[in-house]
């Protein structure tokens, strides 16, 4: 490896790198998941891109209204029917605990079961995949949040950012998917943050290793 990667090893630069994509992720509203923050930067030591985990521009949040009422309809009669047991749970949980007020029988009856489903679960805070119990990583077509790795990727693509010979910080090990992202972009190395929450991805590690991509692991407490 040149001397520019091993630049990335010194511990100044990926305490300053993490601080920034982990500042990223403690702002992440749109995502209730998972809070994940990427920074893309040069060869020569300038910041090309940033990104998080959220939805695609001009989504609403998954516990929106508007996306409820769409993804109820993609969904097979089975899944609308866990969904809508959910809602019902949910909204049993806010009259017991929060003194939450029931649907008239006049607002019940004039609803059809899509838009009952998204009303009583706007605002909800939480995943759909989540409520349809979906294994994480599982049923993206549920979900319209990208990674922030690939996120991060798309705004350096979108302004004009150089990526090719670039290093990526982010604070979660990458999925394989962003990984092959990240290869193809050119990225040369990677470093994320090694906490509780960042188990390495068998499948990324092993394409980033027939890459030639370099990967780092940084410790927590140095950012």
């Amino acid at each position: 490896m040149s001397s520019k990667v091993d630049f990335w090893q010194k511990s100044k630069w990926q305490s300053k790198y993490l601080g920034i994509a982990q500042t990223i992720a403690d702002d992440v509203t749109d995502c209730y998941s998972r809070k994940v923050g990427c920074v893309i930067v040069s060869d020569d030591n300038t910041i090309v891109s940033l990104g998080y985990n959220g939805p695609f521009r001009g989504c609403p949040a998954p516990d929106e209204y508007d996306y409820l009422r769409s993804l109820f309809i993609r969904l097979s009669d089975e899944d609308q029917h866990m969904l809508f047991n959910a809602s019902k749970t949910l909204l049993d949980y806010m009259y017991t605990y929060c003194h939450f007020k029931y649907d008239s029988p006049e607002d019940i009856g004039n609803m059809n079961i899509r838009e009952m489903t998204a009303k009583r679960l706007r605002g909800c805070q939480q995943c759909p995949r989540k409520l349809l119990d979906i294994p994480s990583g599982e049923r993206r077509d549920i979900c319209p949040c990208a990674c922030a790795e690939r996120n991060a990727l798309n705004n350096a693509n979108r302004f004009g950012g150089k990526t090719l010979g670039a290093v990526c910080f982010c604070t979660l090990s990458p999925c394989s998917e962003c990984a092959i992202s990240l290869i193809q972009a050119g990225i040369r190395a990677v470093i994320y943050l090694g906490n509780d929450d960042s188990h390495p991805n068998s499948a990324s590690m092993s394409f980033f290793d027939l890459a030639g991509v370099e990967v780092i692991i940084s410790e927590a407490n140095s950012v």
